[in-house]
């Protein structure tokens, strides 16, 4: 397994998790990792909180989409999240050459959304009323991100682990 650590000591490991949404299983389940990976998000006390990945990417055009998710709210607002982000991001974009990630987000989302603007990315659209959920219809938000407008890269600390 290989595990990469990120600015605040969190770990960021390869680890299939199914959490049960179409567009992540269709990362899980997508035997080529050079078009999607998922990845596992533990807290500074090695607690699984949630998951990061990339799916669709497009080798030609060089983009992809992410998502990401922190399902224990006791660990929202505690910049596992961004700090997660800014690692998936760095990756992307100086280990596999992306130059534009893309991210929808329900415009409910307010915290996720104040999250990616502080990290570059920009509004691109809106698709309304696109997601059903509790019997109602929500706007989903496109937004991207472009490698000269991201200001977070490092290098990264690979650790080999096996368990």
């Amino acid at each position: 397994m290989k595990l990469v650590k990120t600015s605040k000591g969190v770990s960021i490991f390869n680890k299939e998790v199914d959490y049960g949404e179409s567009f992540v299983e269709e990362c899980i389940n997508n035997k080529d990792k050079s078009k999607s990976q998922t990845f596992a998000i533990d807290s500074d006390k090695n607690i699984y909180i949630g998951g990061c990945g990339y799916f669709r990417v497009d080798s030609r055009n060089a983009t992809c989409y992410i998502h990401i998710a922190i399902g224990d709210p006791d660990y929202y607002n505690r910049g596992y999240g961004a700090d997660a982000l800014k690692t998936l991001c760095n990756y992307l974009f100086n280990e596999v050459n992306i130059r534009k990630i893309q991210l929808e987000v329900l415009a409910y989302n307010v915290r996720a959304i104040r999250c990616y603007e502080k990290l570059g990315f920009k509004h691109e659209g809106r698709r309304l009323k696109e997601i059903y959920r509790n019997g109602k219809y929500y706007d989903e938000c496109l937004t991207a991100l472009f490698k000269n407008d991201f200001k977070y890269h490092y290098d990264f600390i690979y650790i080999d682990e096996e368990q």
